[in-house]
């Protein structure tokens, strides 16, 4: 097996520097989001990179250790407006506790308890002035009690957002047969194969290299 789980989709991306003000990312919000959201980044020295999709992870943050205080969000475009907001507010969790925190940061669990009640914190306000639809909000606030490091962890969350991804025929792996075929959005036409303990082993038509899939990720059955 070569690889199991590639990182970032080869594709330069959006990249949105603080200078800009934030104005970009409003169309990958949903509607009444963008001003309850960008004054958390306004406030600090960061770097919001909007990527295409990604077989691992929805985003990422990071410290940029080449510049002196300032930080980097990565968000993947997945075409569905509300996991982009979820994540990039989990994002805005992990700057503000490396912000809140400093020297203490490295010391932290990444999803602990301080993330928690920070992330917590991000999402409510937008919970309360509607932003959520009500079919997704009831989710969302169970989930928040106790939020995880990945949302693809809740299974009732990630059926829930399914009903606003962009192409909402889409089916996720574990409902489609061993051996069919599909097509990622990455463009890129995969093979399902067996179920290994939490993901889903499927290969690349094309090169035959195997990677895992979480099985809820939603793909384009042939």
């Amino acid at each position: 097996m070569e690889s199991l789980t590639p990182d970032f989709v080869p594709n330069p991306g959006v990249l949105i520097e603080k200078n800009e003000p934030f104005l970009s990312l409003k169309s990958y919000l949903p509607k009444g989001a963008y001003r309850l959201v960008v004054p958390h980044l306004e406030k600090r020295n960061v770097i919001v990179k909007i990527t295409p999709p990604r077989l691992t992870r929805n985003g990422s943050f990071s410290v940029c250790r080449d510049e002196v205080d300032r930080c980097r969000i990565s968000i993947s475009d997945t075409g569905n407006k509300f996991q982009f907001l979820i994540t990039l507010l989990h994002e805005i969790a992990h700057m503000n506790i490396y912000y809140n925190y400093r020297w203490e940061y490295r010391r932290i669990k990444p999803h602990g308890h301080q993330w928690k009640s920070e992330f917590q914190n991000l999402v409510a306000p937008l919970v309360e002035s509607g932003v959520f639809p009500s079919s997704l909000k009831s989710v969302l606030e169970k989930h928040m009690l106790n939020p995880t490091a990945s949302t693809s962890t809740d299974v009732s969350l990630l059926k829930a957002l399914k009903e606003y991804a962009l192409f909402p025929n889409q089916k996720c792996i574990d409902d489609l047969p061993e051996g069919s075929k599909f097509m990622f959005r990455n463009g890129i036409r995969y093979i399902r194969g067996r179920k290994r303990l939490k993901r889903i082993e499927c290969s690349d038509e094309s090169t035959g290299k195997r990677y895992l899939f979480h099985p809820e990720a939603l793909v384009e059955a042939e």
